[in-house]
């Protein structure tokens, strides 16, 4: 193979060293490349991987002699057309001379030779296979462009009968190369397109190029467009045939046919498009045509059109905008554009807003734009209009129902969802009698539907049913929507949940119906009280003086236990009212509980179970022991009525932090922790009526004899007076849950547990002064026996400003002044005031049944002043007024 330089290599085979290096010296003067081998099976490798221009070798050598390498050589495809001469030491060896040509070689020289000799072959050798080469080379260029060309390629004698063809010939005509060769091109050419075709061709033949376009019939009948080029085929100067290409011109034509087709609908689309449309030059701006559309929308004439740039119909604040738009269309690949909406300007002057769909194009060697323009103001306006009623139904606090007119809910907003518990997706399409009670359901067919139907409106108040199964009110306005041509459309019910301001309302009526109550159950409590505190503590006088008769002592016993439970009765009147002294203190419900375990069992019947479920963590809260007893003691009694057949009574706790849900149903409780005393029962439940009233004072379900309606009225006073609430939740056969809310108090449980007294209990006598205050004539002479027969000297008065003069001109000492609070010119804590300014040194004892102002009860509360409840016996006088004096002072 010939080196980069373009010199022919030559491969030298010989196994004589001195000969090979001679030869080599006398190759390379005249210019040739040599590479060396000693024996045939090295030349043959080197052969491989170097082809050679020319091979020379000895015949005669070792390993693989020259005869050998030869057919080798010719035995392998690549290297077979490699010239070789055959040198001979041996000469006139007729036989090796025959086998060498036998086997391929192309020469064979004997010694001796002359070094020219040899070289003249060398050289001859060369230059042949050089242009036995480029001659295969130009073939295999020719067969190439001839074979693989994708236009069709032919030649013809100068009858025009074809002499050879391509196989792009046969792709183009669909006749084989044998069914072309001999026959005439006039066979299929285009009758109209024959004359020109014939004449060009003969202008071919004659020696004159040819380019022109005709037609021929495919076989199947399809007819081709073609531009044909013919040249005459010269040899020896003589013109011989004719030479020719053929280009398939079918598809570019019909390319431009449908171009011409779109460009005239284009136009016609242009023209009579009832939308603004216009074209304008990417680089100037400038229109350059308009349709009819735009002249009537915009109000410029053509011409007027014609003299504008797009810059003219936009506002001069959106022009910035505009022009930064324009360059990145101008930047970019993409020639269809959807630009969103613009403002324009009409020559009146008028703003309106349009779509802009655009389309760039070439017109006329201009890269240009086409725009179609879409008013759509109006719809603007009309989408900002649906926007704005969409935001309003979406976030307007009363739930809009959408109906038809059979009552399918159509639509349905948030505000919906949350009133009614359902989500958008569960009632659409749903009957809205899902969110009504059977009752209601039919009242909305016969009366609200057909009124909105007849009317076109109805409002009231209706109750309905959420998902959940609770109930509610709400404040519905139902209205007939109608369509564009007035028909009837649909119904939108527009509901206020007003269930939170209904239960406030009934929470109202029966506070005020309670507290008239309330303040009529006190006052009567309060004179009750002072009359059974004459009678308790005269009877127990009476018996310590009639120790012999033992008839009358019963009598008077009876007296006294009377009284005793008149007293209890006025002290559950007094609870409910709100009216009493407690004494509340932080303490733990579970200690409470569990401390009347034993108690409450007995209680109860042997077929009613009792279970406890006692939260471990429970938050403190401050109530009177002995009142949240009282309230365990009648809601456990409550229910073991309702469970004549037994059943079971839970008591349970719990630390409660106030949820929307609970609010949302017991509006009345103020948001914050609670602590919760729940006592439930499976017994026979309550309707809603009898829930309306089970608190108030003497109202009982009970056979007569059976009860005195005090026991949840007493529940409702202590846990209000308390800080609490109280709620209760039942349906008939489900038994009933009676839900108390104390609230939380940080401080630590005072614990309830009962200790034993290391010390016994004072016996009552004495020998100081007491000042004893009571407006009560019958109370007074009472409490001054008692107190004198202890051995007490008492200074008395009926009212507050005696009392106050006593206070200031008695000589002797007052150990203690024993008052009512209630009384006439002032209160007893007001007189107490007074009256320590003159003696601070005098111990106060409050007593009283009842008291009605809230502040005043507060005060003695937050003080722990000494107090004695009426009605008192004798004994529980002198107890306590021996304990008050007993006590050590303030420090």
């Amino acid at each position: 193979m010939s080196d980069d330089k373009g010199s022919p290599t030559i491969l030298l085979v010989n196994d004589l060293p001195d000969q090979l290096e001679v030869t080599a010296f006398l190759l390379k003067r005249e210019g040739y490349r040599v590479i060396g081998a000693l024996n045939g099976e090295e030349a043959f490798h080197l052969a491989q991987f170097d082809p050679p221009d020319l091979i020379v070798s000895d015949v005669a050598m070792p390993v693989m002699d020259g005869i050998e390498l030869c057919r080798r050589i010719r035995a392998t495809s690549h290297l077979a057309p490699t010239p070789i001469i055959l040198l001979s030491a041996i000469r006139k060896d007729v036989p090796s001379m025959v086998e060498a040509l036998q086997v391929g070689a192309d020469d064979y020289v004997e010694a001796p030779y002359d070094p020219r000799f040899l070289l003249a072959k060398v050289r001859l050798l060369v230059e042949k296979n050089r242009a036995e080469k480029a001659l295969q080379a130009s073939r295999e260029r020719y067969k190439s462009l001839f074979e693989y060309n994708p236009d069709a390629v032919y030649s013809f004698d100068l009858e025009g009968r074809f002499v050879e063809v391509n196989p792009a010939c046969h792709k183009l005509s669909g006749y084989t190369r044998e069914e072309l060769i001999g026959s005439s091109f006039t066979t299929l050419i285009v009758p109209e397109e024959l004359p020109q075709t014939v004449q060009r061709f003969r202008q071919a033949a004659e020696g004159e190029p040819q380019n022109y376009e005709t037609a021929i019939y495919h076989k199947d009948g399809r007819r081709i467009e073609l531009n044909v080029t013919n040249m005459p085929i010269i040899v020896d100067g003589q013109i011989v045939g004719v030479f020719g290409i053929a280009k398939d011109l079918t598809e570019q034509k019909r390319v431009q046919r449908a171009l011409r087709e779109s460009e005239a609908r284009y136009r016609l689309l242009f023209e009579s498009n009832p939308l603004p449309m216009w074209v304008y030059d990417l680089e100037t701006l400038a229109f350059l045509d308009v349709n009819e559309a735009a002249i009537r929308h915009y109000g410029y004439s053509r011409e007027e059109f014609l003299s504008m740039t797009i810059q003219d119909i936009r506002p001069r604040e959106d022009l910035s905008t505009l022009m930064n738009r324009v360059k990145h269309i101008a930047d970019s690949d993409q020639r269809y554009h959807r630009s969103g909406v613009w403002r324009h300007r009409k020559k009146d002057g008028t703003i309106i807003e349009v779509e802009i769909i655009s389309h760039i194009l070439e017109l006329n060697g201009r890269r240009s734009k086409l725009v179609l323009a879409n008013d759509v103001t109006e719809k603007r306006r009309a989408e900002e209009a649906l926007r704005r009623q969409a935001l309003v139904f979406d976030t307007i606090y009363d739930g809009v129902i959408v109906t038809d007119l059979q009552g399918r809910i159509t639509d349905w907003n948030p505000a919906a969802e949350r009133i009614f518990g359902y989500a958008k997706a569960e009632v659409l399409g749903q009957d809205s009698s899902l969110l009504y009670s059977a009752e209601i359901s039919e009242q909305i067919d016969a009366e609200i539907r057909e009124t909105v139907l007849t009317e076109g409106r109805w409002e009231g108040e209706i109750a309905f049913k959420r998902k959940d199964g609770t109930t509610g009110t709400a404040d519905s306005i139902f209205v007939l929507q109608r369509d564009g041509q007035g028909n009837p459309l649909s119904i939108v019910g527009v509901n206020r949940d007003i269930t939170p301001r209904k239960q406030l309302e009934d929470q109202l009526r029966q506070a005020q119906k309670m507290e008239a109550v309330g303040r009529l159950a006190g006052g009567v409590a309060h004179d009750f009280n002072n009359l059974l505190t004459a009678i308790i503590g005269y009877a127990d006088l009476a018996l310590r003086r009639v120790r012999e008769d033992e008839s009358l002592r019963r009598q008077i016993a009876e007296i006294k236990k009377s009284a005793e439970r008149a007293a209890n009765l006025t002290r559950q009147l007094l609870a409910f009212s709100r009216k009493q002294i407690i004494q509340p203190k932080p303490l733990n419900l579970n200690e409470v509980v569990e401390d009347m375990g034993k108690m409450l069992q007995r209680l109860l019947t042997e077929n009613i179970e009792l279970r406890l479920e006692l939260y471990p963590d429970l938050w403190p809260t401050k109530v009177d022991p002995s009142q949240i007893e009282q309230v365990i003691v009648n809601l456990a009694v409550n229910a073991r009525d309702a469970m004549p057949n037994g059943g079971l009574l839970t008591i349970r706790t719990a630390n409660i932090e106030t949820e929307e849900s609970l609010l949302r149903h017991h509006p009345f409780i103020a948001p914050g922790k609670y602590v919760l005393l729940e006592v439930a029962d499976t017994g026979c439940g309550m309707d809603e009526e009898v829930q309306r009233h089970i608190f108030e004072p003497f109202f009982t379900t009970k056979e007569p004899g059976k009860g005195t309606g005090l026991g949840l009225s007493t529940v409702y006073g202590i846990v209000k007076q308390s800080g609490g609430y109280v709620t209760v939740h039942s349906r008939p056969g489900e038994g009933a849950i009676f839900r108390i809310y104390l609230p939380q108090v940080i401080a630590e449980a005072a614990s309830h547990r009962k200790r034993q007294s290391s010390t016994p209990a004072p016996q009552g006598y004495g020998n100081e002064t007491i000042l004893l205050v009571e407006d009560e004539e019958s109370v007074r002479r009472m409490a001054r026996a008692t107190l004198e027969e202890f051995g007490y000297v008492v200074l008395e008065a009926s009212n507050p400003r005696q009392a106050l003069r006593i206070c200031r001109e008695h000589r002797g000492t007052i150990d203690l002044m024993l008052t009512d609070i209630v009384m006439p010119q002032m209160s007893g804590h007001e007189l107490s005031l007074q009256a320590k300014a003159l003696r601070p040194r005098m111990r106060i004892l409050f007593t009283s049944g009842y008291m009605d102002d809230e502040n005043l009860r507060r005060d003695l509360l937050s003080e722990d002043k000494p107090f004695l409840e009426k009605p008192f016996a004798p004994d529980a006088l002198v107890r306590k007024v021996r304990e008050t004096l007993d006590a050590p002072r303030p420090a």
